[in-house]
Order: structure tokens, then C-alpha cells, then sequence
């Protein structure tokens, strides 16, 4: 093991009283090398480092959280030790930092850890969550759950990491499928519910994908109604035969009642649509083939002209069949 080891003595000496085990047992099961700073220079840690941190930078030290943390510290209660990167990035440790600064300490214990990446940090981060202090949004815990499937690991390495279960591992990876989907097909700002996103996630083709969010825009149907939709899309043969179930279900869910009431769009502005669609994911195509840097410039012109598409689609199809042309 290249981590540092406590040292065998039987007189504990001060600075090993301030080492926490649960946070090594940690940096031991990931095989991390770290040191142990007893008295580790305030001034010297980082904590805007937005790379290595799971807390979203408006979740950081609350103020109530540092007044108590401050008041403790005064009173002589020992804190665990922050943990850094080896160059002295702050990986968990906010509150307890502006606590420290708070009393004018000029030192506080630190754990400086070797990461491989600087994504391991909210990774790590979000491990030592679950032994104290304030639970991660789920925003935050969504986004460590992102990272952690981009690199790979399994639902249940996921759900030991962040605390959460199996089943909630399961239902982000498919909110995952439904947010890249929905970019690639140009729906992202369809409003859909998290609960519907999951169940449209399971359909594979591309336009019968655009339809059903559409729809299901449309319509407001409730998670129960989608997952119907979405059970009869898997049992199709054929993408054309998903896009007809789809719009049997258009007929089978409009709304009634006096009107006006929002209707399926005829097929002029059906077509209409396609052809909108088709340009959406002609310059998604040509975003994802440019450089990076170029990218950087892209991505708002691009979510702009998206908007754009479907507010110039929304309005076509709640006009007049008449005064409707697909040209």
C-alpha cells in the first residue's frame, strides 16, 4: 500500500489523535496514496478548485453551519481533517475551513491525497459525504453519479459512493439516456417531468423518441400513461410501426372539454416539424465534428437556435389547419 501508515506507538502522540480512520479507510479502499498534514497552513488551501469539489459552489459552508462549527471550535471540539489534493485543492473541508478562519486558526489537519484525475475529487468527496455533514442535493448527487458513469463503474460501486440506492443508481443513469437523447433529437426544452424522462429513456430510435416527448409535452401525460406508450413502443417490429403507435396514442389523449383545447397538430404541421428537425440535427452533427474550442462558441448559438425551432413549431401548430402550409 503506498499510503501513508499510522505510526506503531504506544504513545499516541497529539497528531495521531487529529487522524480520522474512517476517512482513511476510504483513501485505502479507492488505493490512493495520501500523507497526513497535522498542522497543514490555512492560507495554502484552495477552495474555489470547482474541479475537485461535489458541492455546487452555492452549497458551500452555509452560514449557519460555520457559526456552529466556529462556536464548537472554540469551545475545544475536534474536527475531522480536510482533505486536499496533494497541491493543496480542497476536496471536502468547506465549512470546516471558514470555521477555522473564522477563529484566525493559521493551521487546520489535512489529508493531501494523489489523485489519478481531478475527477476523482467529487468522487472522493462524495464518499466522505455520507460520514458527516450536510447530505448532497440531489443535483450534486446526480452530477458525482454522471461522472462516475462516464468512467465506467457499476450501479452498485455508484450507489456505495454516494449512499443511495441501486433502484435511485438505475433511475439516474436513465435520466442520462433521456438528456443525451433529447439533445441529439432536439426536444431538451420540451417540458417533461423527471419521472416521464425515465420511461421515454427506454425508447431507442431517434424519431420515435422526438415524438413521444413531444407528445408527452403536449399532452402532460402522467408517468403511469407514458410507461403504457412506452411498453407498446418496445413491442413494435419496426420504427414505423413505433411512430404509429405513437400517434394512436396523440388521438387517444387529447384533451376534452370546452375549447379551446390544445390539439394534435394536423400533418402540414407535422411535416413542418420533420423538416425542422432534420436542420436541428444537421448543425448538432456539424457542433459535435468541430474542435473544442470552436465548441465552447457553438453550444449557446446552438441551444438559441433550438429554442427558436420550437417556439416556430409550437406557434405553426396551434394555428388554423387553413392558414397552415408545409412548404
Amino acid at each position: 500500500m503506498s499510503a501513508t501508515l499510522l505510526e506503531e506507538s504506544t504513545d499516541m502522540a497529539d497528531s495521531d489523535l487529529r487522524r480520522d480512520v474512517r476517512i482513511e479507510g476510504v483513501l485505502r479502499d479507492w488505493n490512493l496514496e495520501f500523507e497526513f498534514a497535522a498542522e497543514y497552513p490555512l492560507k495554502k488551501i484552495d477552495a474555489g478548485a470547482h474541479e475537485t469539489q461535489v458541492r455546487s459552489s452555492e452549497h458551500r459552508a452555509p452560514r449557519d453551519m460555520v457559526d456552529e462549527y466556529a462556536n464548537q471550535m472554540r469551545g475545544g471540539a475536534l474536527f475531522p481533517p480536510m482533505v486536499a489534493t496533494h497541491n493543496g485543492r480542497l476536496i471536502d473541508g468547506n465549512t470546516r475551513k471558514a470555521a477555522a478562519e473564522r477563529n484566525n486558526f493559521d493551521t487546520f489537519p489535512v489529508y493531501l491525497v494523489k489523485l489519478p484525475r481531478p475527477d476523482f475529487g467529487p468522487m472522493i468527496g462524495a464518499a466522505l459525504n455520507q460520514m458527516g455533514g450536510k447530505r448532497l442535493t440531489s443535483e450534486e448527487s446526480y452530477a458525482a453519479a454522471e461522472a462516475m458513469m462516464r468512467e465506467g463503474y457499476s450501479d452498485e460501486a455508484i450507489a456505495r459512493t454516494l449512499g443511495r440506492s441501486r433502484s435511485m443508481v438505475q433511475n439516474y443513469r436513465r435520466e442520462n439516456r433521456y438528456r443525451d437523447s433529447a439533445d441529439r433529437t432536439g426536444v431538451a426544452a420540451l417540458p417533461v417531468t423527471r419521472g416521464v424522462q425515465r420511461q421515454l429513456a427506454e425508447i431507442t430510435h431517434d424519431e420515435p423518441f422526438r415524438a413521444a416527448v413531444q407528445l408527452a409535452a403536449a399532452s402532460k401525460a402522467s408517468p403511469r400513461d407514458v410507461q403504457e406508450l412506452v411498453d407498446k413502443v418496445e413491442e413494435a417490429r419496426s420504427e414505423r410501426e413505433e411512430l404509429e403507435i405513437i400517434e394512436g396514442y396523440r388521438e387517444k389523449w387529447k384533451p376534452a372539454g370546452p375549447p379551446p383545447q390544445r390539439v394534435a397538430p394536423n400533418r402540414a404541421a407535422t411535416a413542418a416539424g420533420r423538416k425542422v428537425d432534420a436542420v436541428l440535427a444537421t448543425t448538432a452533427t456539424a457542433r459535435e465534428l468541430a474542435p473544442a474550442a470552436l465548441r465552447a462558441d457553438l453550444e449557446p448559438k446552438w441551444r438559441r437556435l433550438r429554442d427558436l425551432a420550437d417556439q416556430v413549431l409550437a406557434a405553426f401548430a396551434e394555428a388554423p389547419a387553413g392558414e397552415q402550409q408545409a412548404s
